[in-house]
Parts: structure tokens; C-alpha cells; sequence
């Protein structure tokens, strides 16, 4: 969206005041994250950049385990919020996933979990399952034409469906021969 970096817009955050900034504390976390924000900048500016990946899984666990049950544990969370089972330590400080995925926690230094995204989507379809899980699949922030989120996870004769991520990186960037693997499962 042109003028809108990462695709965030202005209306999406609502406005602060000063004052309401000062009342709830604010000036003494915005200049301790200012201080934190500036020391990043410049870490890096002078940090070599990381190697590009040479390939992405991206799993999709529809019907599966939460994040609170993977990924994202919140120990510290309360217990209405947190996820069952434990956390453990991974090989990346200050990640910590769940107690039952060990070898994955020995790899964390392979692989990066994002746990928040954004979109430019209209605000209809916000903290909707079935609107968003078509638009994390299919790239797109519009629902076809003649959809709307009841009626999206519903299967329909002759509805053109976008393709999915994984069948749009397999066509730009198809693998090599000699990899022995479908470019998509």
C-alpha cells in the first residue's frame, strides 16, 4: 500500500495524548525503550547480515495443538492464559517452547517463530479463524468475490480459490532436480 510502510495504517492505532501518556507512567517507558530502540539501531548497523534461508517449512497446524500448547507457552501468564504443559529452554535464550517438543528446542537456532503478523485487510475481517486462516494461506487480504467469513470455510462448487503460499513459492522458486523432494507437501 503506497505511503504505508509494512503495511500498517494510521487508523488501526488509536491516538495518545500527552497527558494520557504521563498519567499512566509513560514518559519513563518511553525514554527506557528510546534508550533500548537506539542501542538495537546501532547493533545492527554494524552486525554482519544473517545468511538468507535456503528453504521455509511452514507448518500449519489446522485443528492442532495452540500456541499456548507449542510455540508460545506463557509460564509466567495466568493460568486461564498459559498453556498445559511446561516450557523448556531452548537453544535460543529467552525462547522457550513446550515441554513435549525437545529435539525441536535443541534446534532453535535453525528456525525462527513468528508469533504476530499484521495485514491490511478490512477490520470485518480481524480475530475471525476462518477469514484469516484463507488469508495467511493464500497471500491475499480479500475474500473472493461473493464470501464472507461465514461462509469462507464452507466448500462451494466453483468458487476460485487463490492458490496456496506454498504452491506460489513452488512456482517462483521451483527446486533444484538433484534435491530429491517435492518443492510442496
Amino acid at each position: 500500500m503506497p505511503g504505508h510502510p509494512f503495511g500498517c495504517v494510521a487508523s488501526d492505532h488509536p491516538r495518545v495524548d500527552r497527558r494520557t501518556l504521563v498519567r499512566a507512567g509513560g514518559l519513563s517507558l518511553i525514554s527506557a525503550g528510546m534508550s533500548d530502540l537506539l542501542r538495537l539501531e546501532a547493533q545492527a548497523a554494524t552486525a554482519a547480515r544473517p545468511a538468507r534461508a535456503k528453504a521455509v517449512v511452514f507448518v500449519w497446524a489446522n485443528g492442532g495443538p495452540s500456541q499456548h500448547e507449542t510455540w508460545d507457552p506463557k509460564p509466567d501468564a495466568p493460568a486461564e492464559v498459559r498453556g498445559e504443559y511446561g516450557p523448556i529452554a531452548t537453544r535460543v535464550g529467552g525462547l522457550r517452547i513446550c515441554e513435549y517438543l525437545p529435539k525441536l528446542a535443541e534446534r532453535a537456532d535453525k528456525y525462527a517463530v513468528v508469533r504476530t503478523m499484521h495485514h491490511t485487510a478490512d477490520r470485518q475481517f480481524r480475530n475471525e479463524h476462518s477469514a484469516a486462516q484463507y488469508m495467511v494461506n493464500t497471500g491475499t487480504c480479500e475474500l473472493p468475490p461473493g464470501e464472507n467469513t461465514s461462509t469462507i470455510a464452507q466448500p462451494r462448487p466453483g468458487r476460485f480459490e487463490w492458490p496456496s503460499i506454498g504452491s506460489m513459492i513452488a512456482y517462483a522458486a521451483p527446486p533444484a532436480p538433484a534435491a530429491g523432494l517435492p518443492a510442496v507437501v
